[in-house]
């Protein structure tokens, strides 16, 4: 394990997998926290390693200083789970030379590519809403053939041994919490690996695998004008697809539909049977407002991979754009079918009861959200909702807490609980604070219409109603 300022992952990193092994090699690249003093108690063999840009250098210096059979990589924000430690003890007992490992990095948004609804099957990924898979070799015997390459994104590359290694794969996650620990630890990150990525492109300029990493890095930083430079070079360096996909990501993340479009039909035109592409099209159709073709594009993913539960939910956001909601709940429902977990269509199906005045489901749904994760944004303004609707406005005004200093979405639904209580003064004030972050709150301004009404102003609550109204209409438009 290479760590640096790691106190409050490291010790869950090695409990995780304390049964496993009686050996911890730490490598320190200059930890100025109390990370080595946490894991004393583990009695680790803690290196120093003065830092030179170089992931797999530092890898290598803990390789070297294993003395036990096999050797297992972990980093301080992974985990195994306890229930798959006899697969591993299993797996060392036979011929193979090591193992891949499935990496299943959480993240907190399903628009990432290989992005996989969380389906609870792990306890560990609570209460993460989906993950990426990676395999990499992280289980091989102790031999000095088998080593770490590349500075960055370093791995265990079998075609760079000298000698032919045998690896097997394995069913085990390594649960990875670096894209979930916050946003600064997680750009800190992404800043090393992009400063790391530019060296190499000094080094190594025609290298396409290069590019394509600083373009990741860059997009990850949200800076999606020199991603895309990055991944156009790469794209013209190797002419694999997926370059198109990462590339057309970020010009869509930077509003340029048509150009998005484009760079995907080009990828699917060269791998026609990748459902990722074709979602993507799709997504990109749905952003341009075409939806009879996002529609076309989601049914064509489905047809290569029918246990696409993100498919399957898209279809559902197409139908409630085109104003079909008995198809959107049909489709919210299949999506929870294929995975129960999947988080954004049970907040979508319960706007729709909550709608309806099916309050009884509409809470179902969200409560096993809220306690896989009580910060949930979406979660708390769905239950504010149901609490409103309920009748029960002081519920709704805890439920939303903080959320009222900023969020105009939960000022709006704080001004109909203050107005349930004909607290008109606050309605008004926190009412005029959401329209003045988002024009577009129809309930805020129908809601003020009302707060005019009853405080006997009603030149002012007619031309709240009027512009509610005109919202409606230019809604209405704009989903034709």
């Amino acid at each position: 394990m290479i760590v640096k300022n790691e106190e409050d992952w490291i010790e869950g990193a090695i409990e995780s997998v304390r049964t496993l092994t009686d050996e911890v090699i730490i490598v320190d690249t200059g930890s100025t926290d109390s990370t080595i003093n946490k894991v004393q108690r583990f009695s680790p063999k803690v290196i120093p390693f003065k830092w030179i840009d170089d992931f797999a250098a530092a890898r290598n210096v803990s390789l070297a200083a294993a003395t036990r059979p096999w050797i297992l990589v972990l980093d301080a924000d992974e985990r195994i789970a306890k229930r798959d430690l006899p697969i591993l003890m299993s797996a060392m007992q036979g011929n193979e030379d090591g193992f891949h490992l499935i990496q299943r990095n959480y993240v907190p948004l399903s628009n990432v590519i290989g992005w996989s609804a969380n389906n609870g099957d792990y306890e560990e990924g609570s209460p993460y809403p989906g993950y990426v898979d990676n395999p990499l070799i992280r289980l091989f015997r102790n031999s000095p053939a088998i080593r770490f390459s590349y500075p960055v994104h370093e791995i265990i590359d079998p075609t760079r041994m000298s000698s032919p290694e045998r690896f097997g794969r394995l069913p085990v996650p390594i649960h990875h919490y670096g894209k979930v620990l916050g946003r600064e630890r997680l750009a800190r990150k992404q800043r090393l690996y992009l400063s790391i990525g530019l060296k190499k492109i000094e080094q190594h300029p025609k290298n396409w695998k290069n590019h394509f990493e600083v373009g990741v890095q860059y997009q990850e930083l949200q800076r999606h004008d020199e991603a895309c430079q990055y991944f156009e070079r790469a794209w013209q360096l190797s002419k694999m697809p997926y370059m198109l996909h990462f590339w057309a990501v970020s010009e869509k993340r930077q509003g340029n539909l048509t150009r998005a479009a484009e760079l995907v039909e080009r990828a699917i035109h060269a791998s026609p049977n990748s459902h990722e592409l074709h979602l993507e099209l799709g997504n990109v159709y749905q952003a341009l407002g075409e939806l009879d073709k996002a529609l076309a594009e989601y049914q064509r993913t489905l047809k290569i991979q029918p246990a696409s539960s993100i498919a399957v939910f898209n279809c559902g956001l197409v139908y409630r754009q085109k104003g079909d909601l008995v198809q959107a709940e049909r489709f919210y429902r299949l999506a929870l079918q294929l995975e129960p977990a999947f988080r954004e269509p049970a907040l979508e199906l319960a706007g729709l009861q909550m709608a309806a005045g099916v309050l009884d489901e509409a809470l179902d749904l969200l409560m096993p959200i809220l306690e896989a994760d009580p910060n949930c944004r979406e979660a708390r303004l769905g239950l504010a909702k149901y609490y409103v609707q309920s009748q029960k406005s002081s519920d709704a005004l805890r439920v939303l807490g903080d959320l009222q200093q900023k969020d105009p979405v939960a000022q709006c639904i704080a001004g109909a609980a203050f107005l349930q209580d004909d607290k008109l003064d606050q309605a008004q004030r926190i009412l005029e604070s959401a329209l003045k972050q988002d024009r577009t709150l129809i309930d805020a301004r129908m809601n003020l219409a009302e707060v005019y009404s009853r405080k006997g102003e009603h030149a002012r609550a007619a031309r709240y109603l009027v512009s509610a109204r005109e919202q409606m209409a230019t809604v209405r438009i704009n989903a034709l």
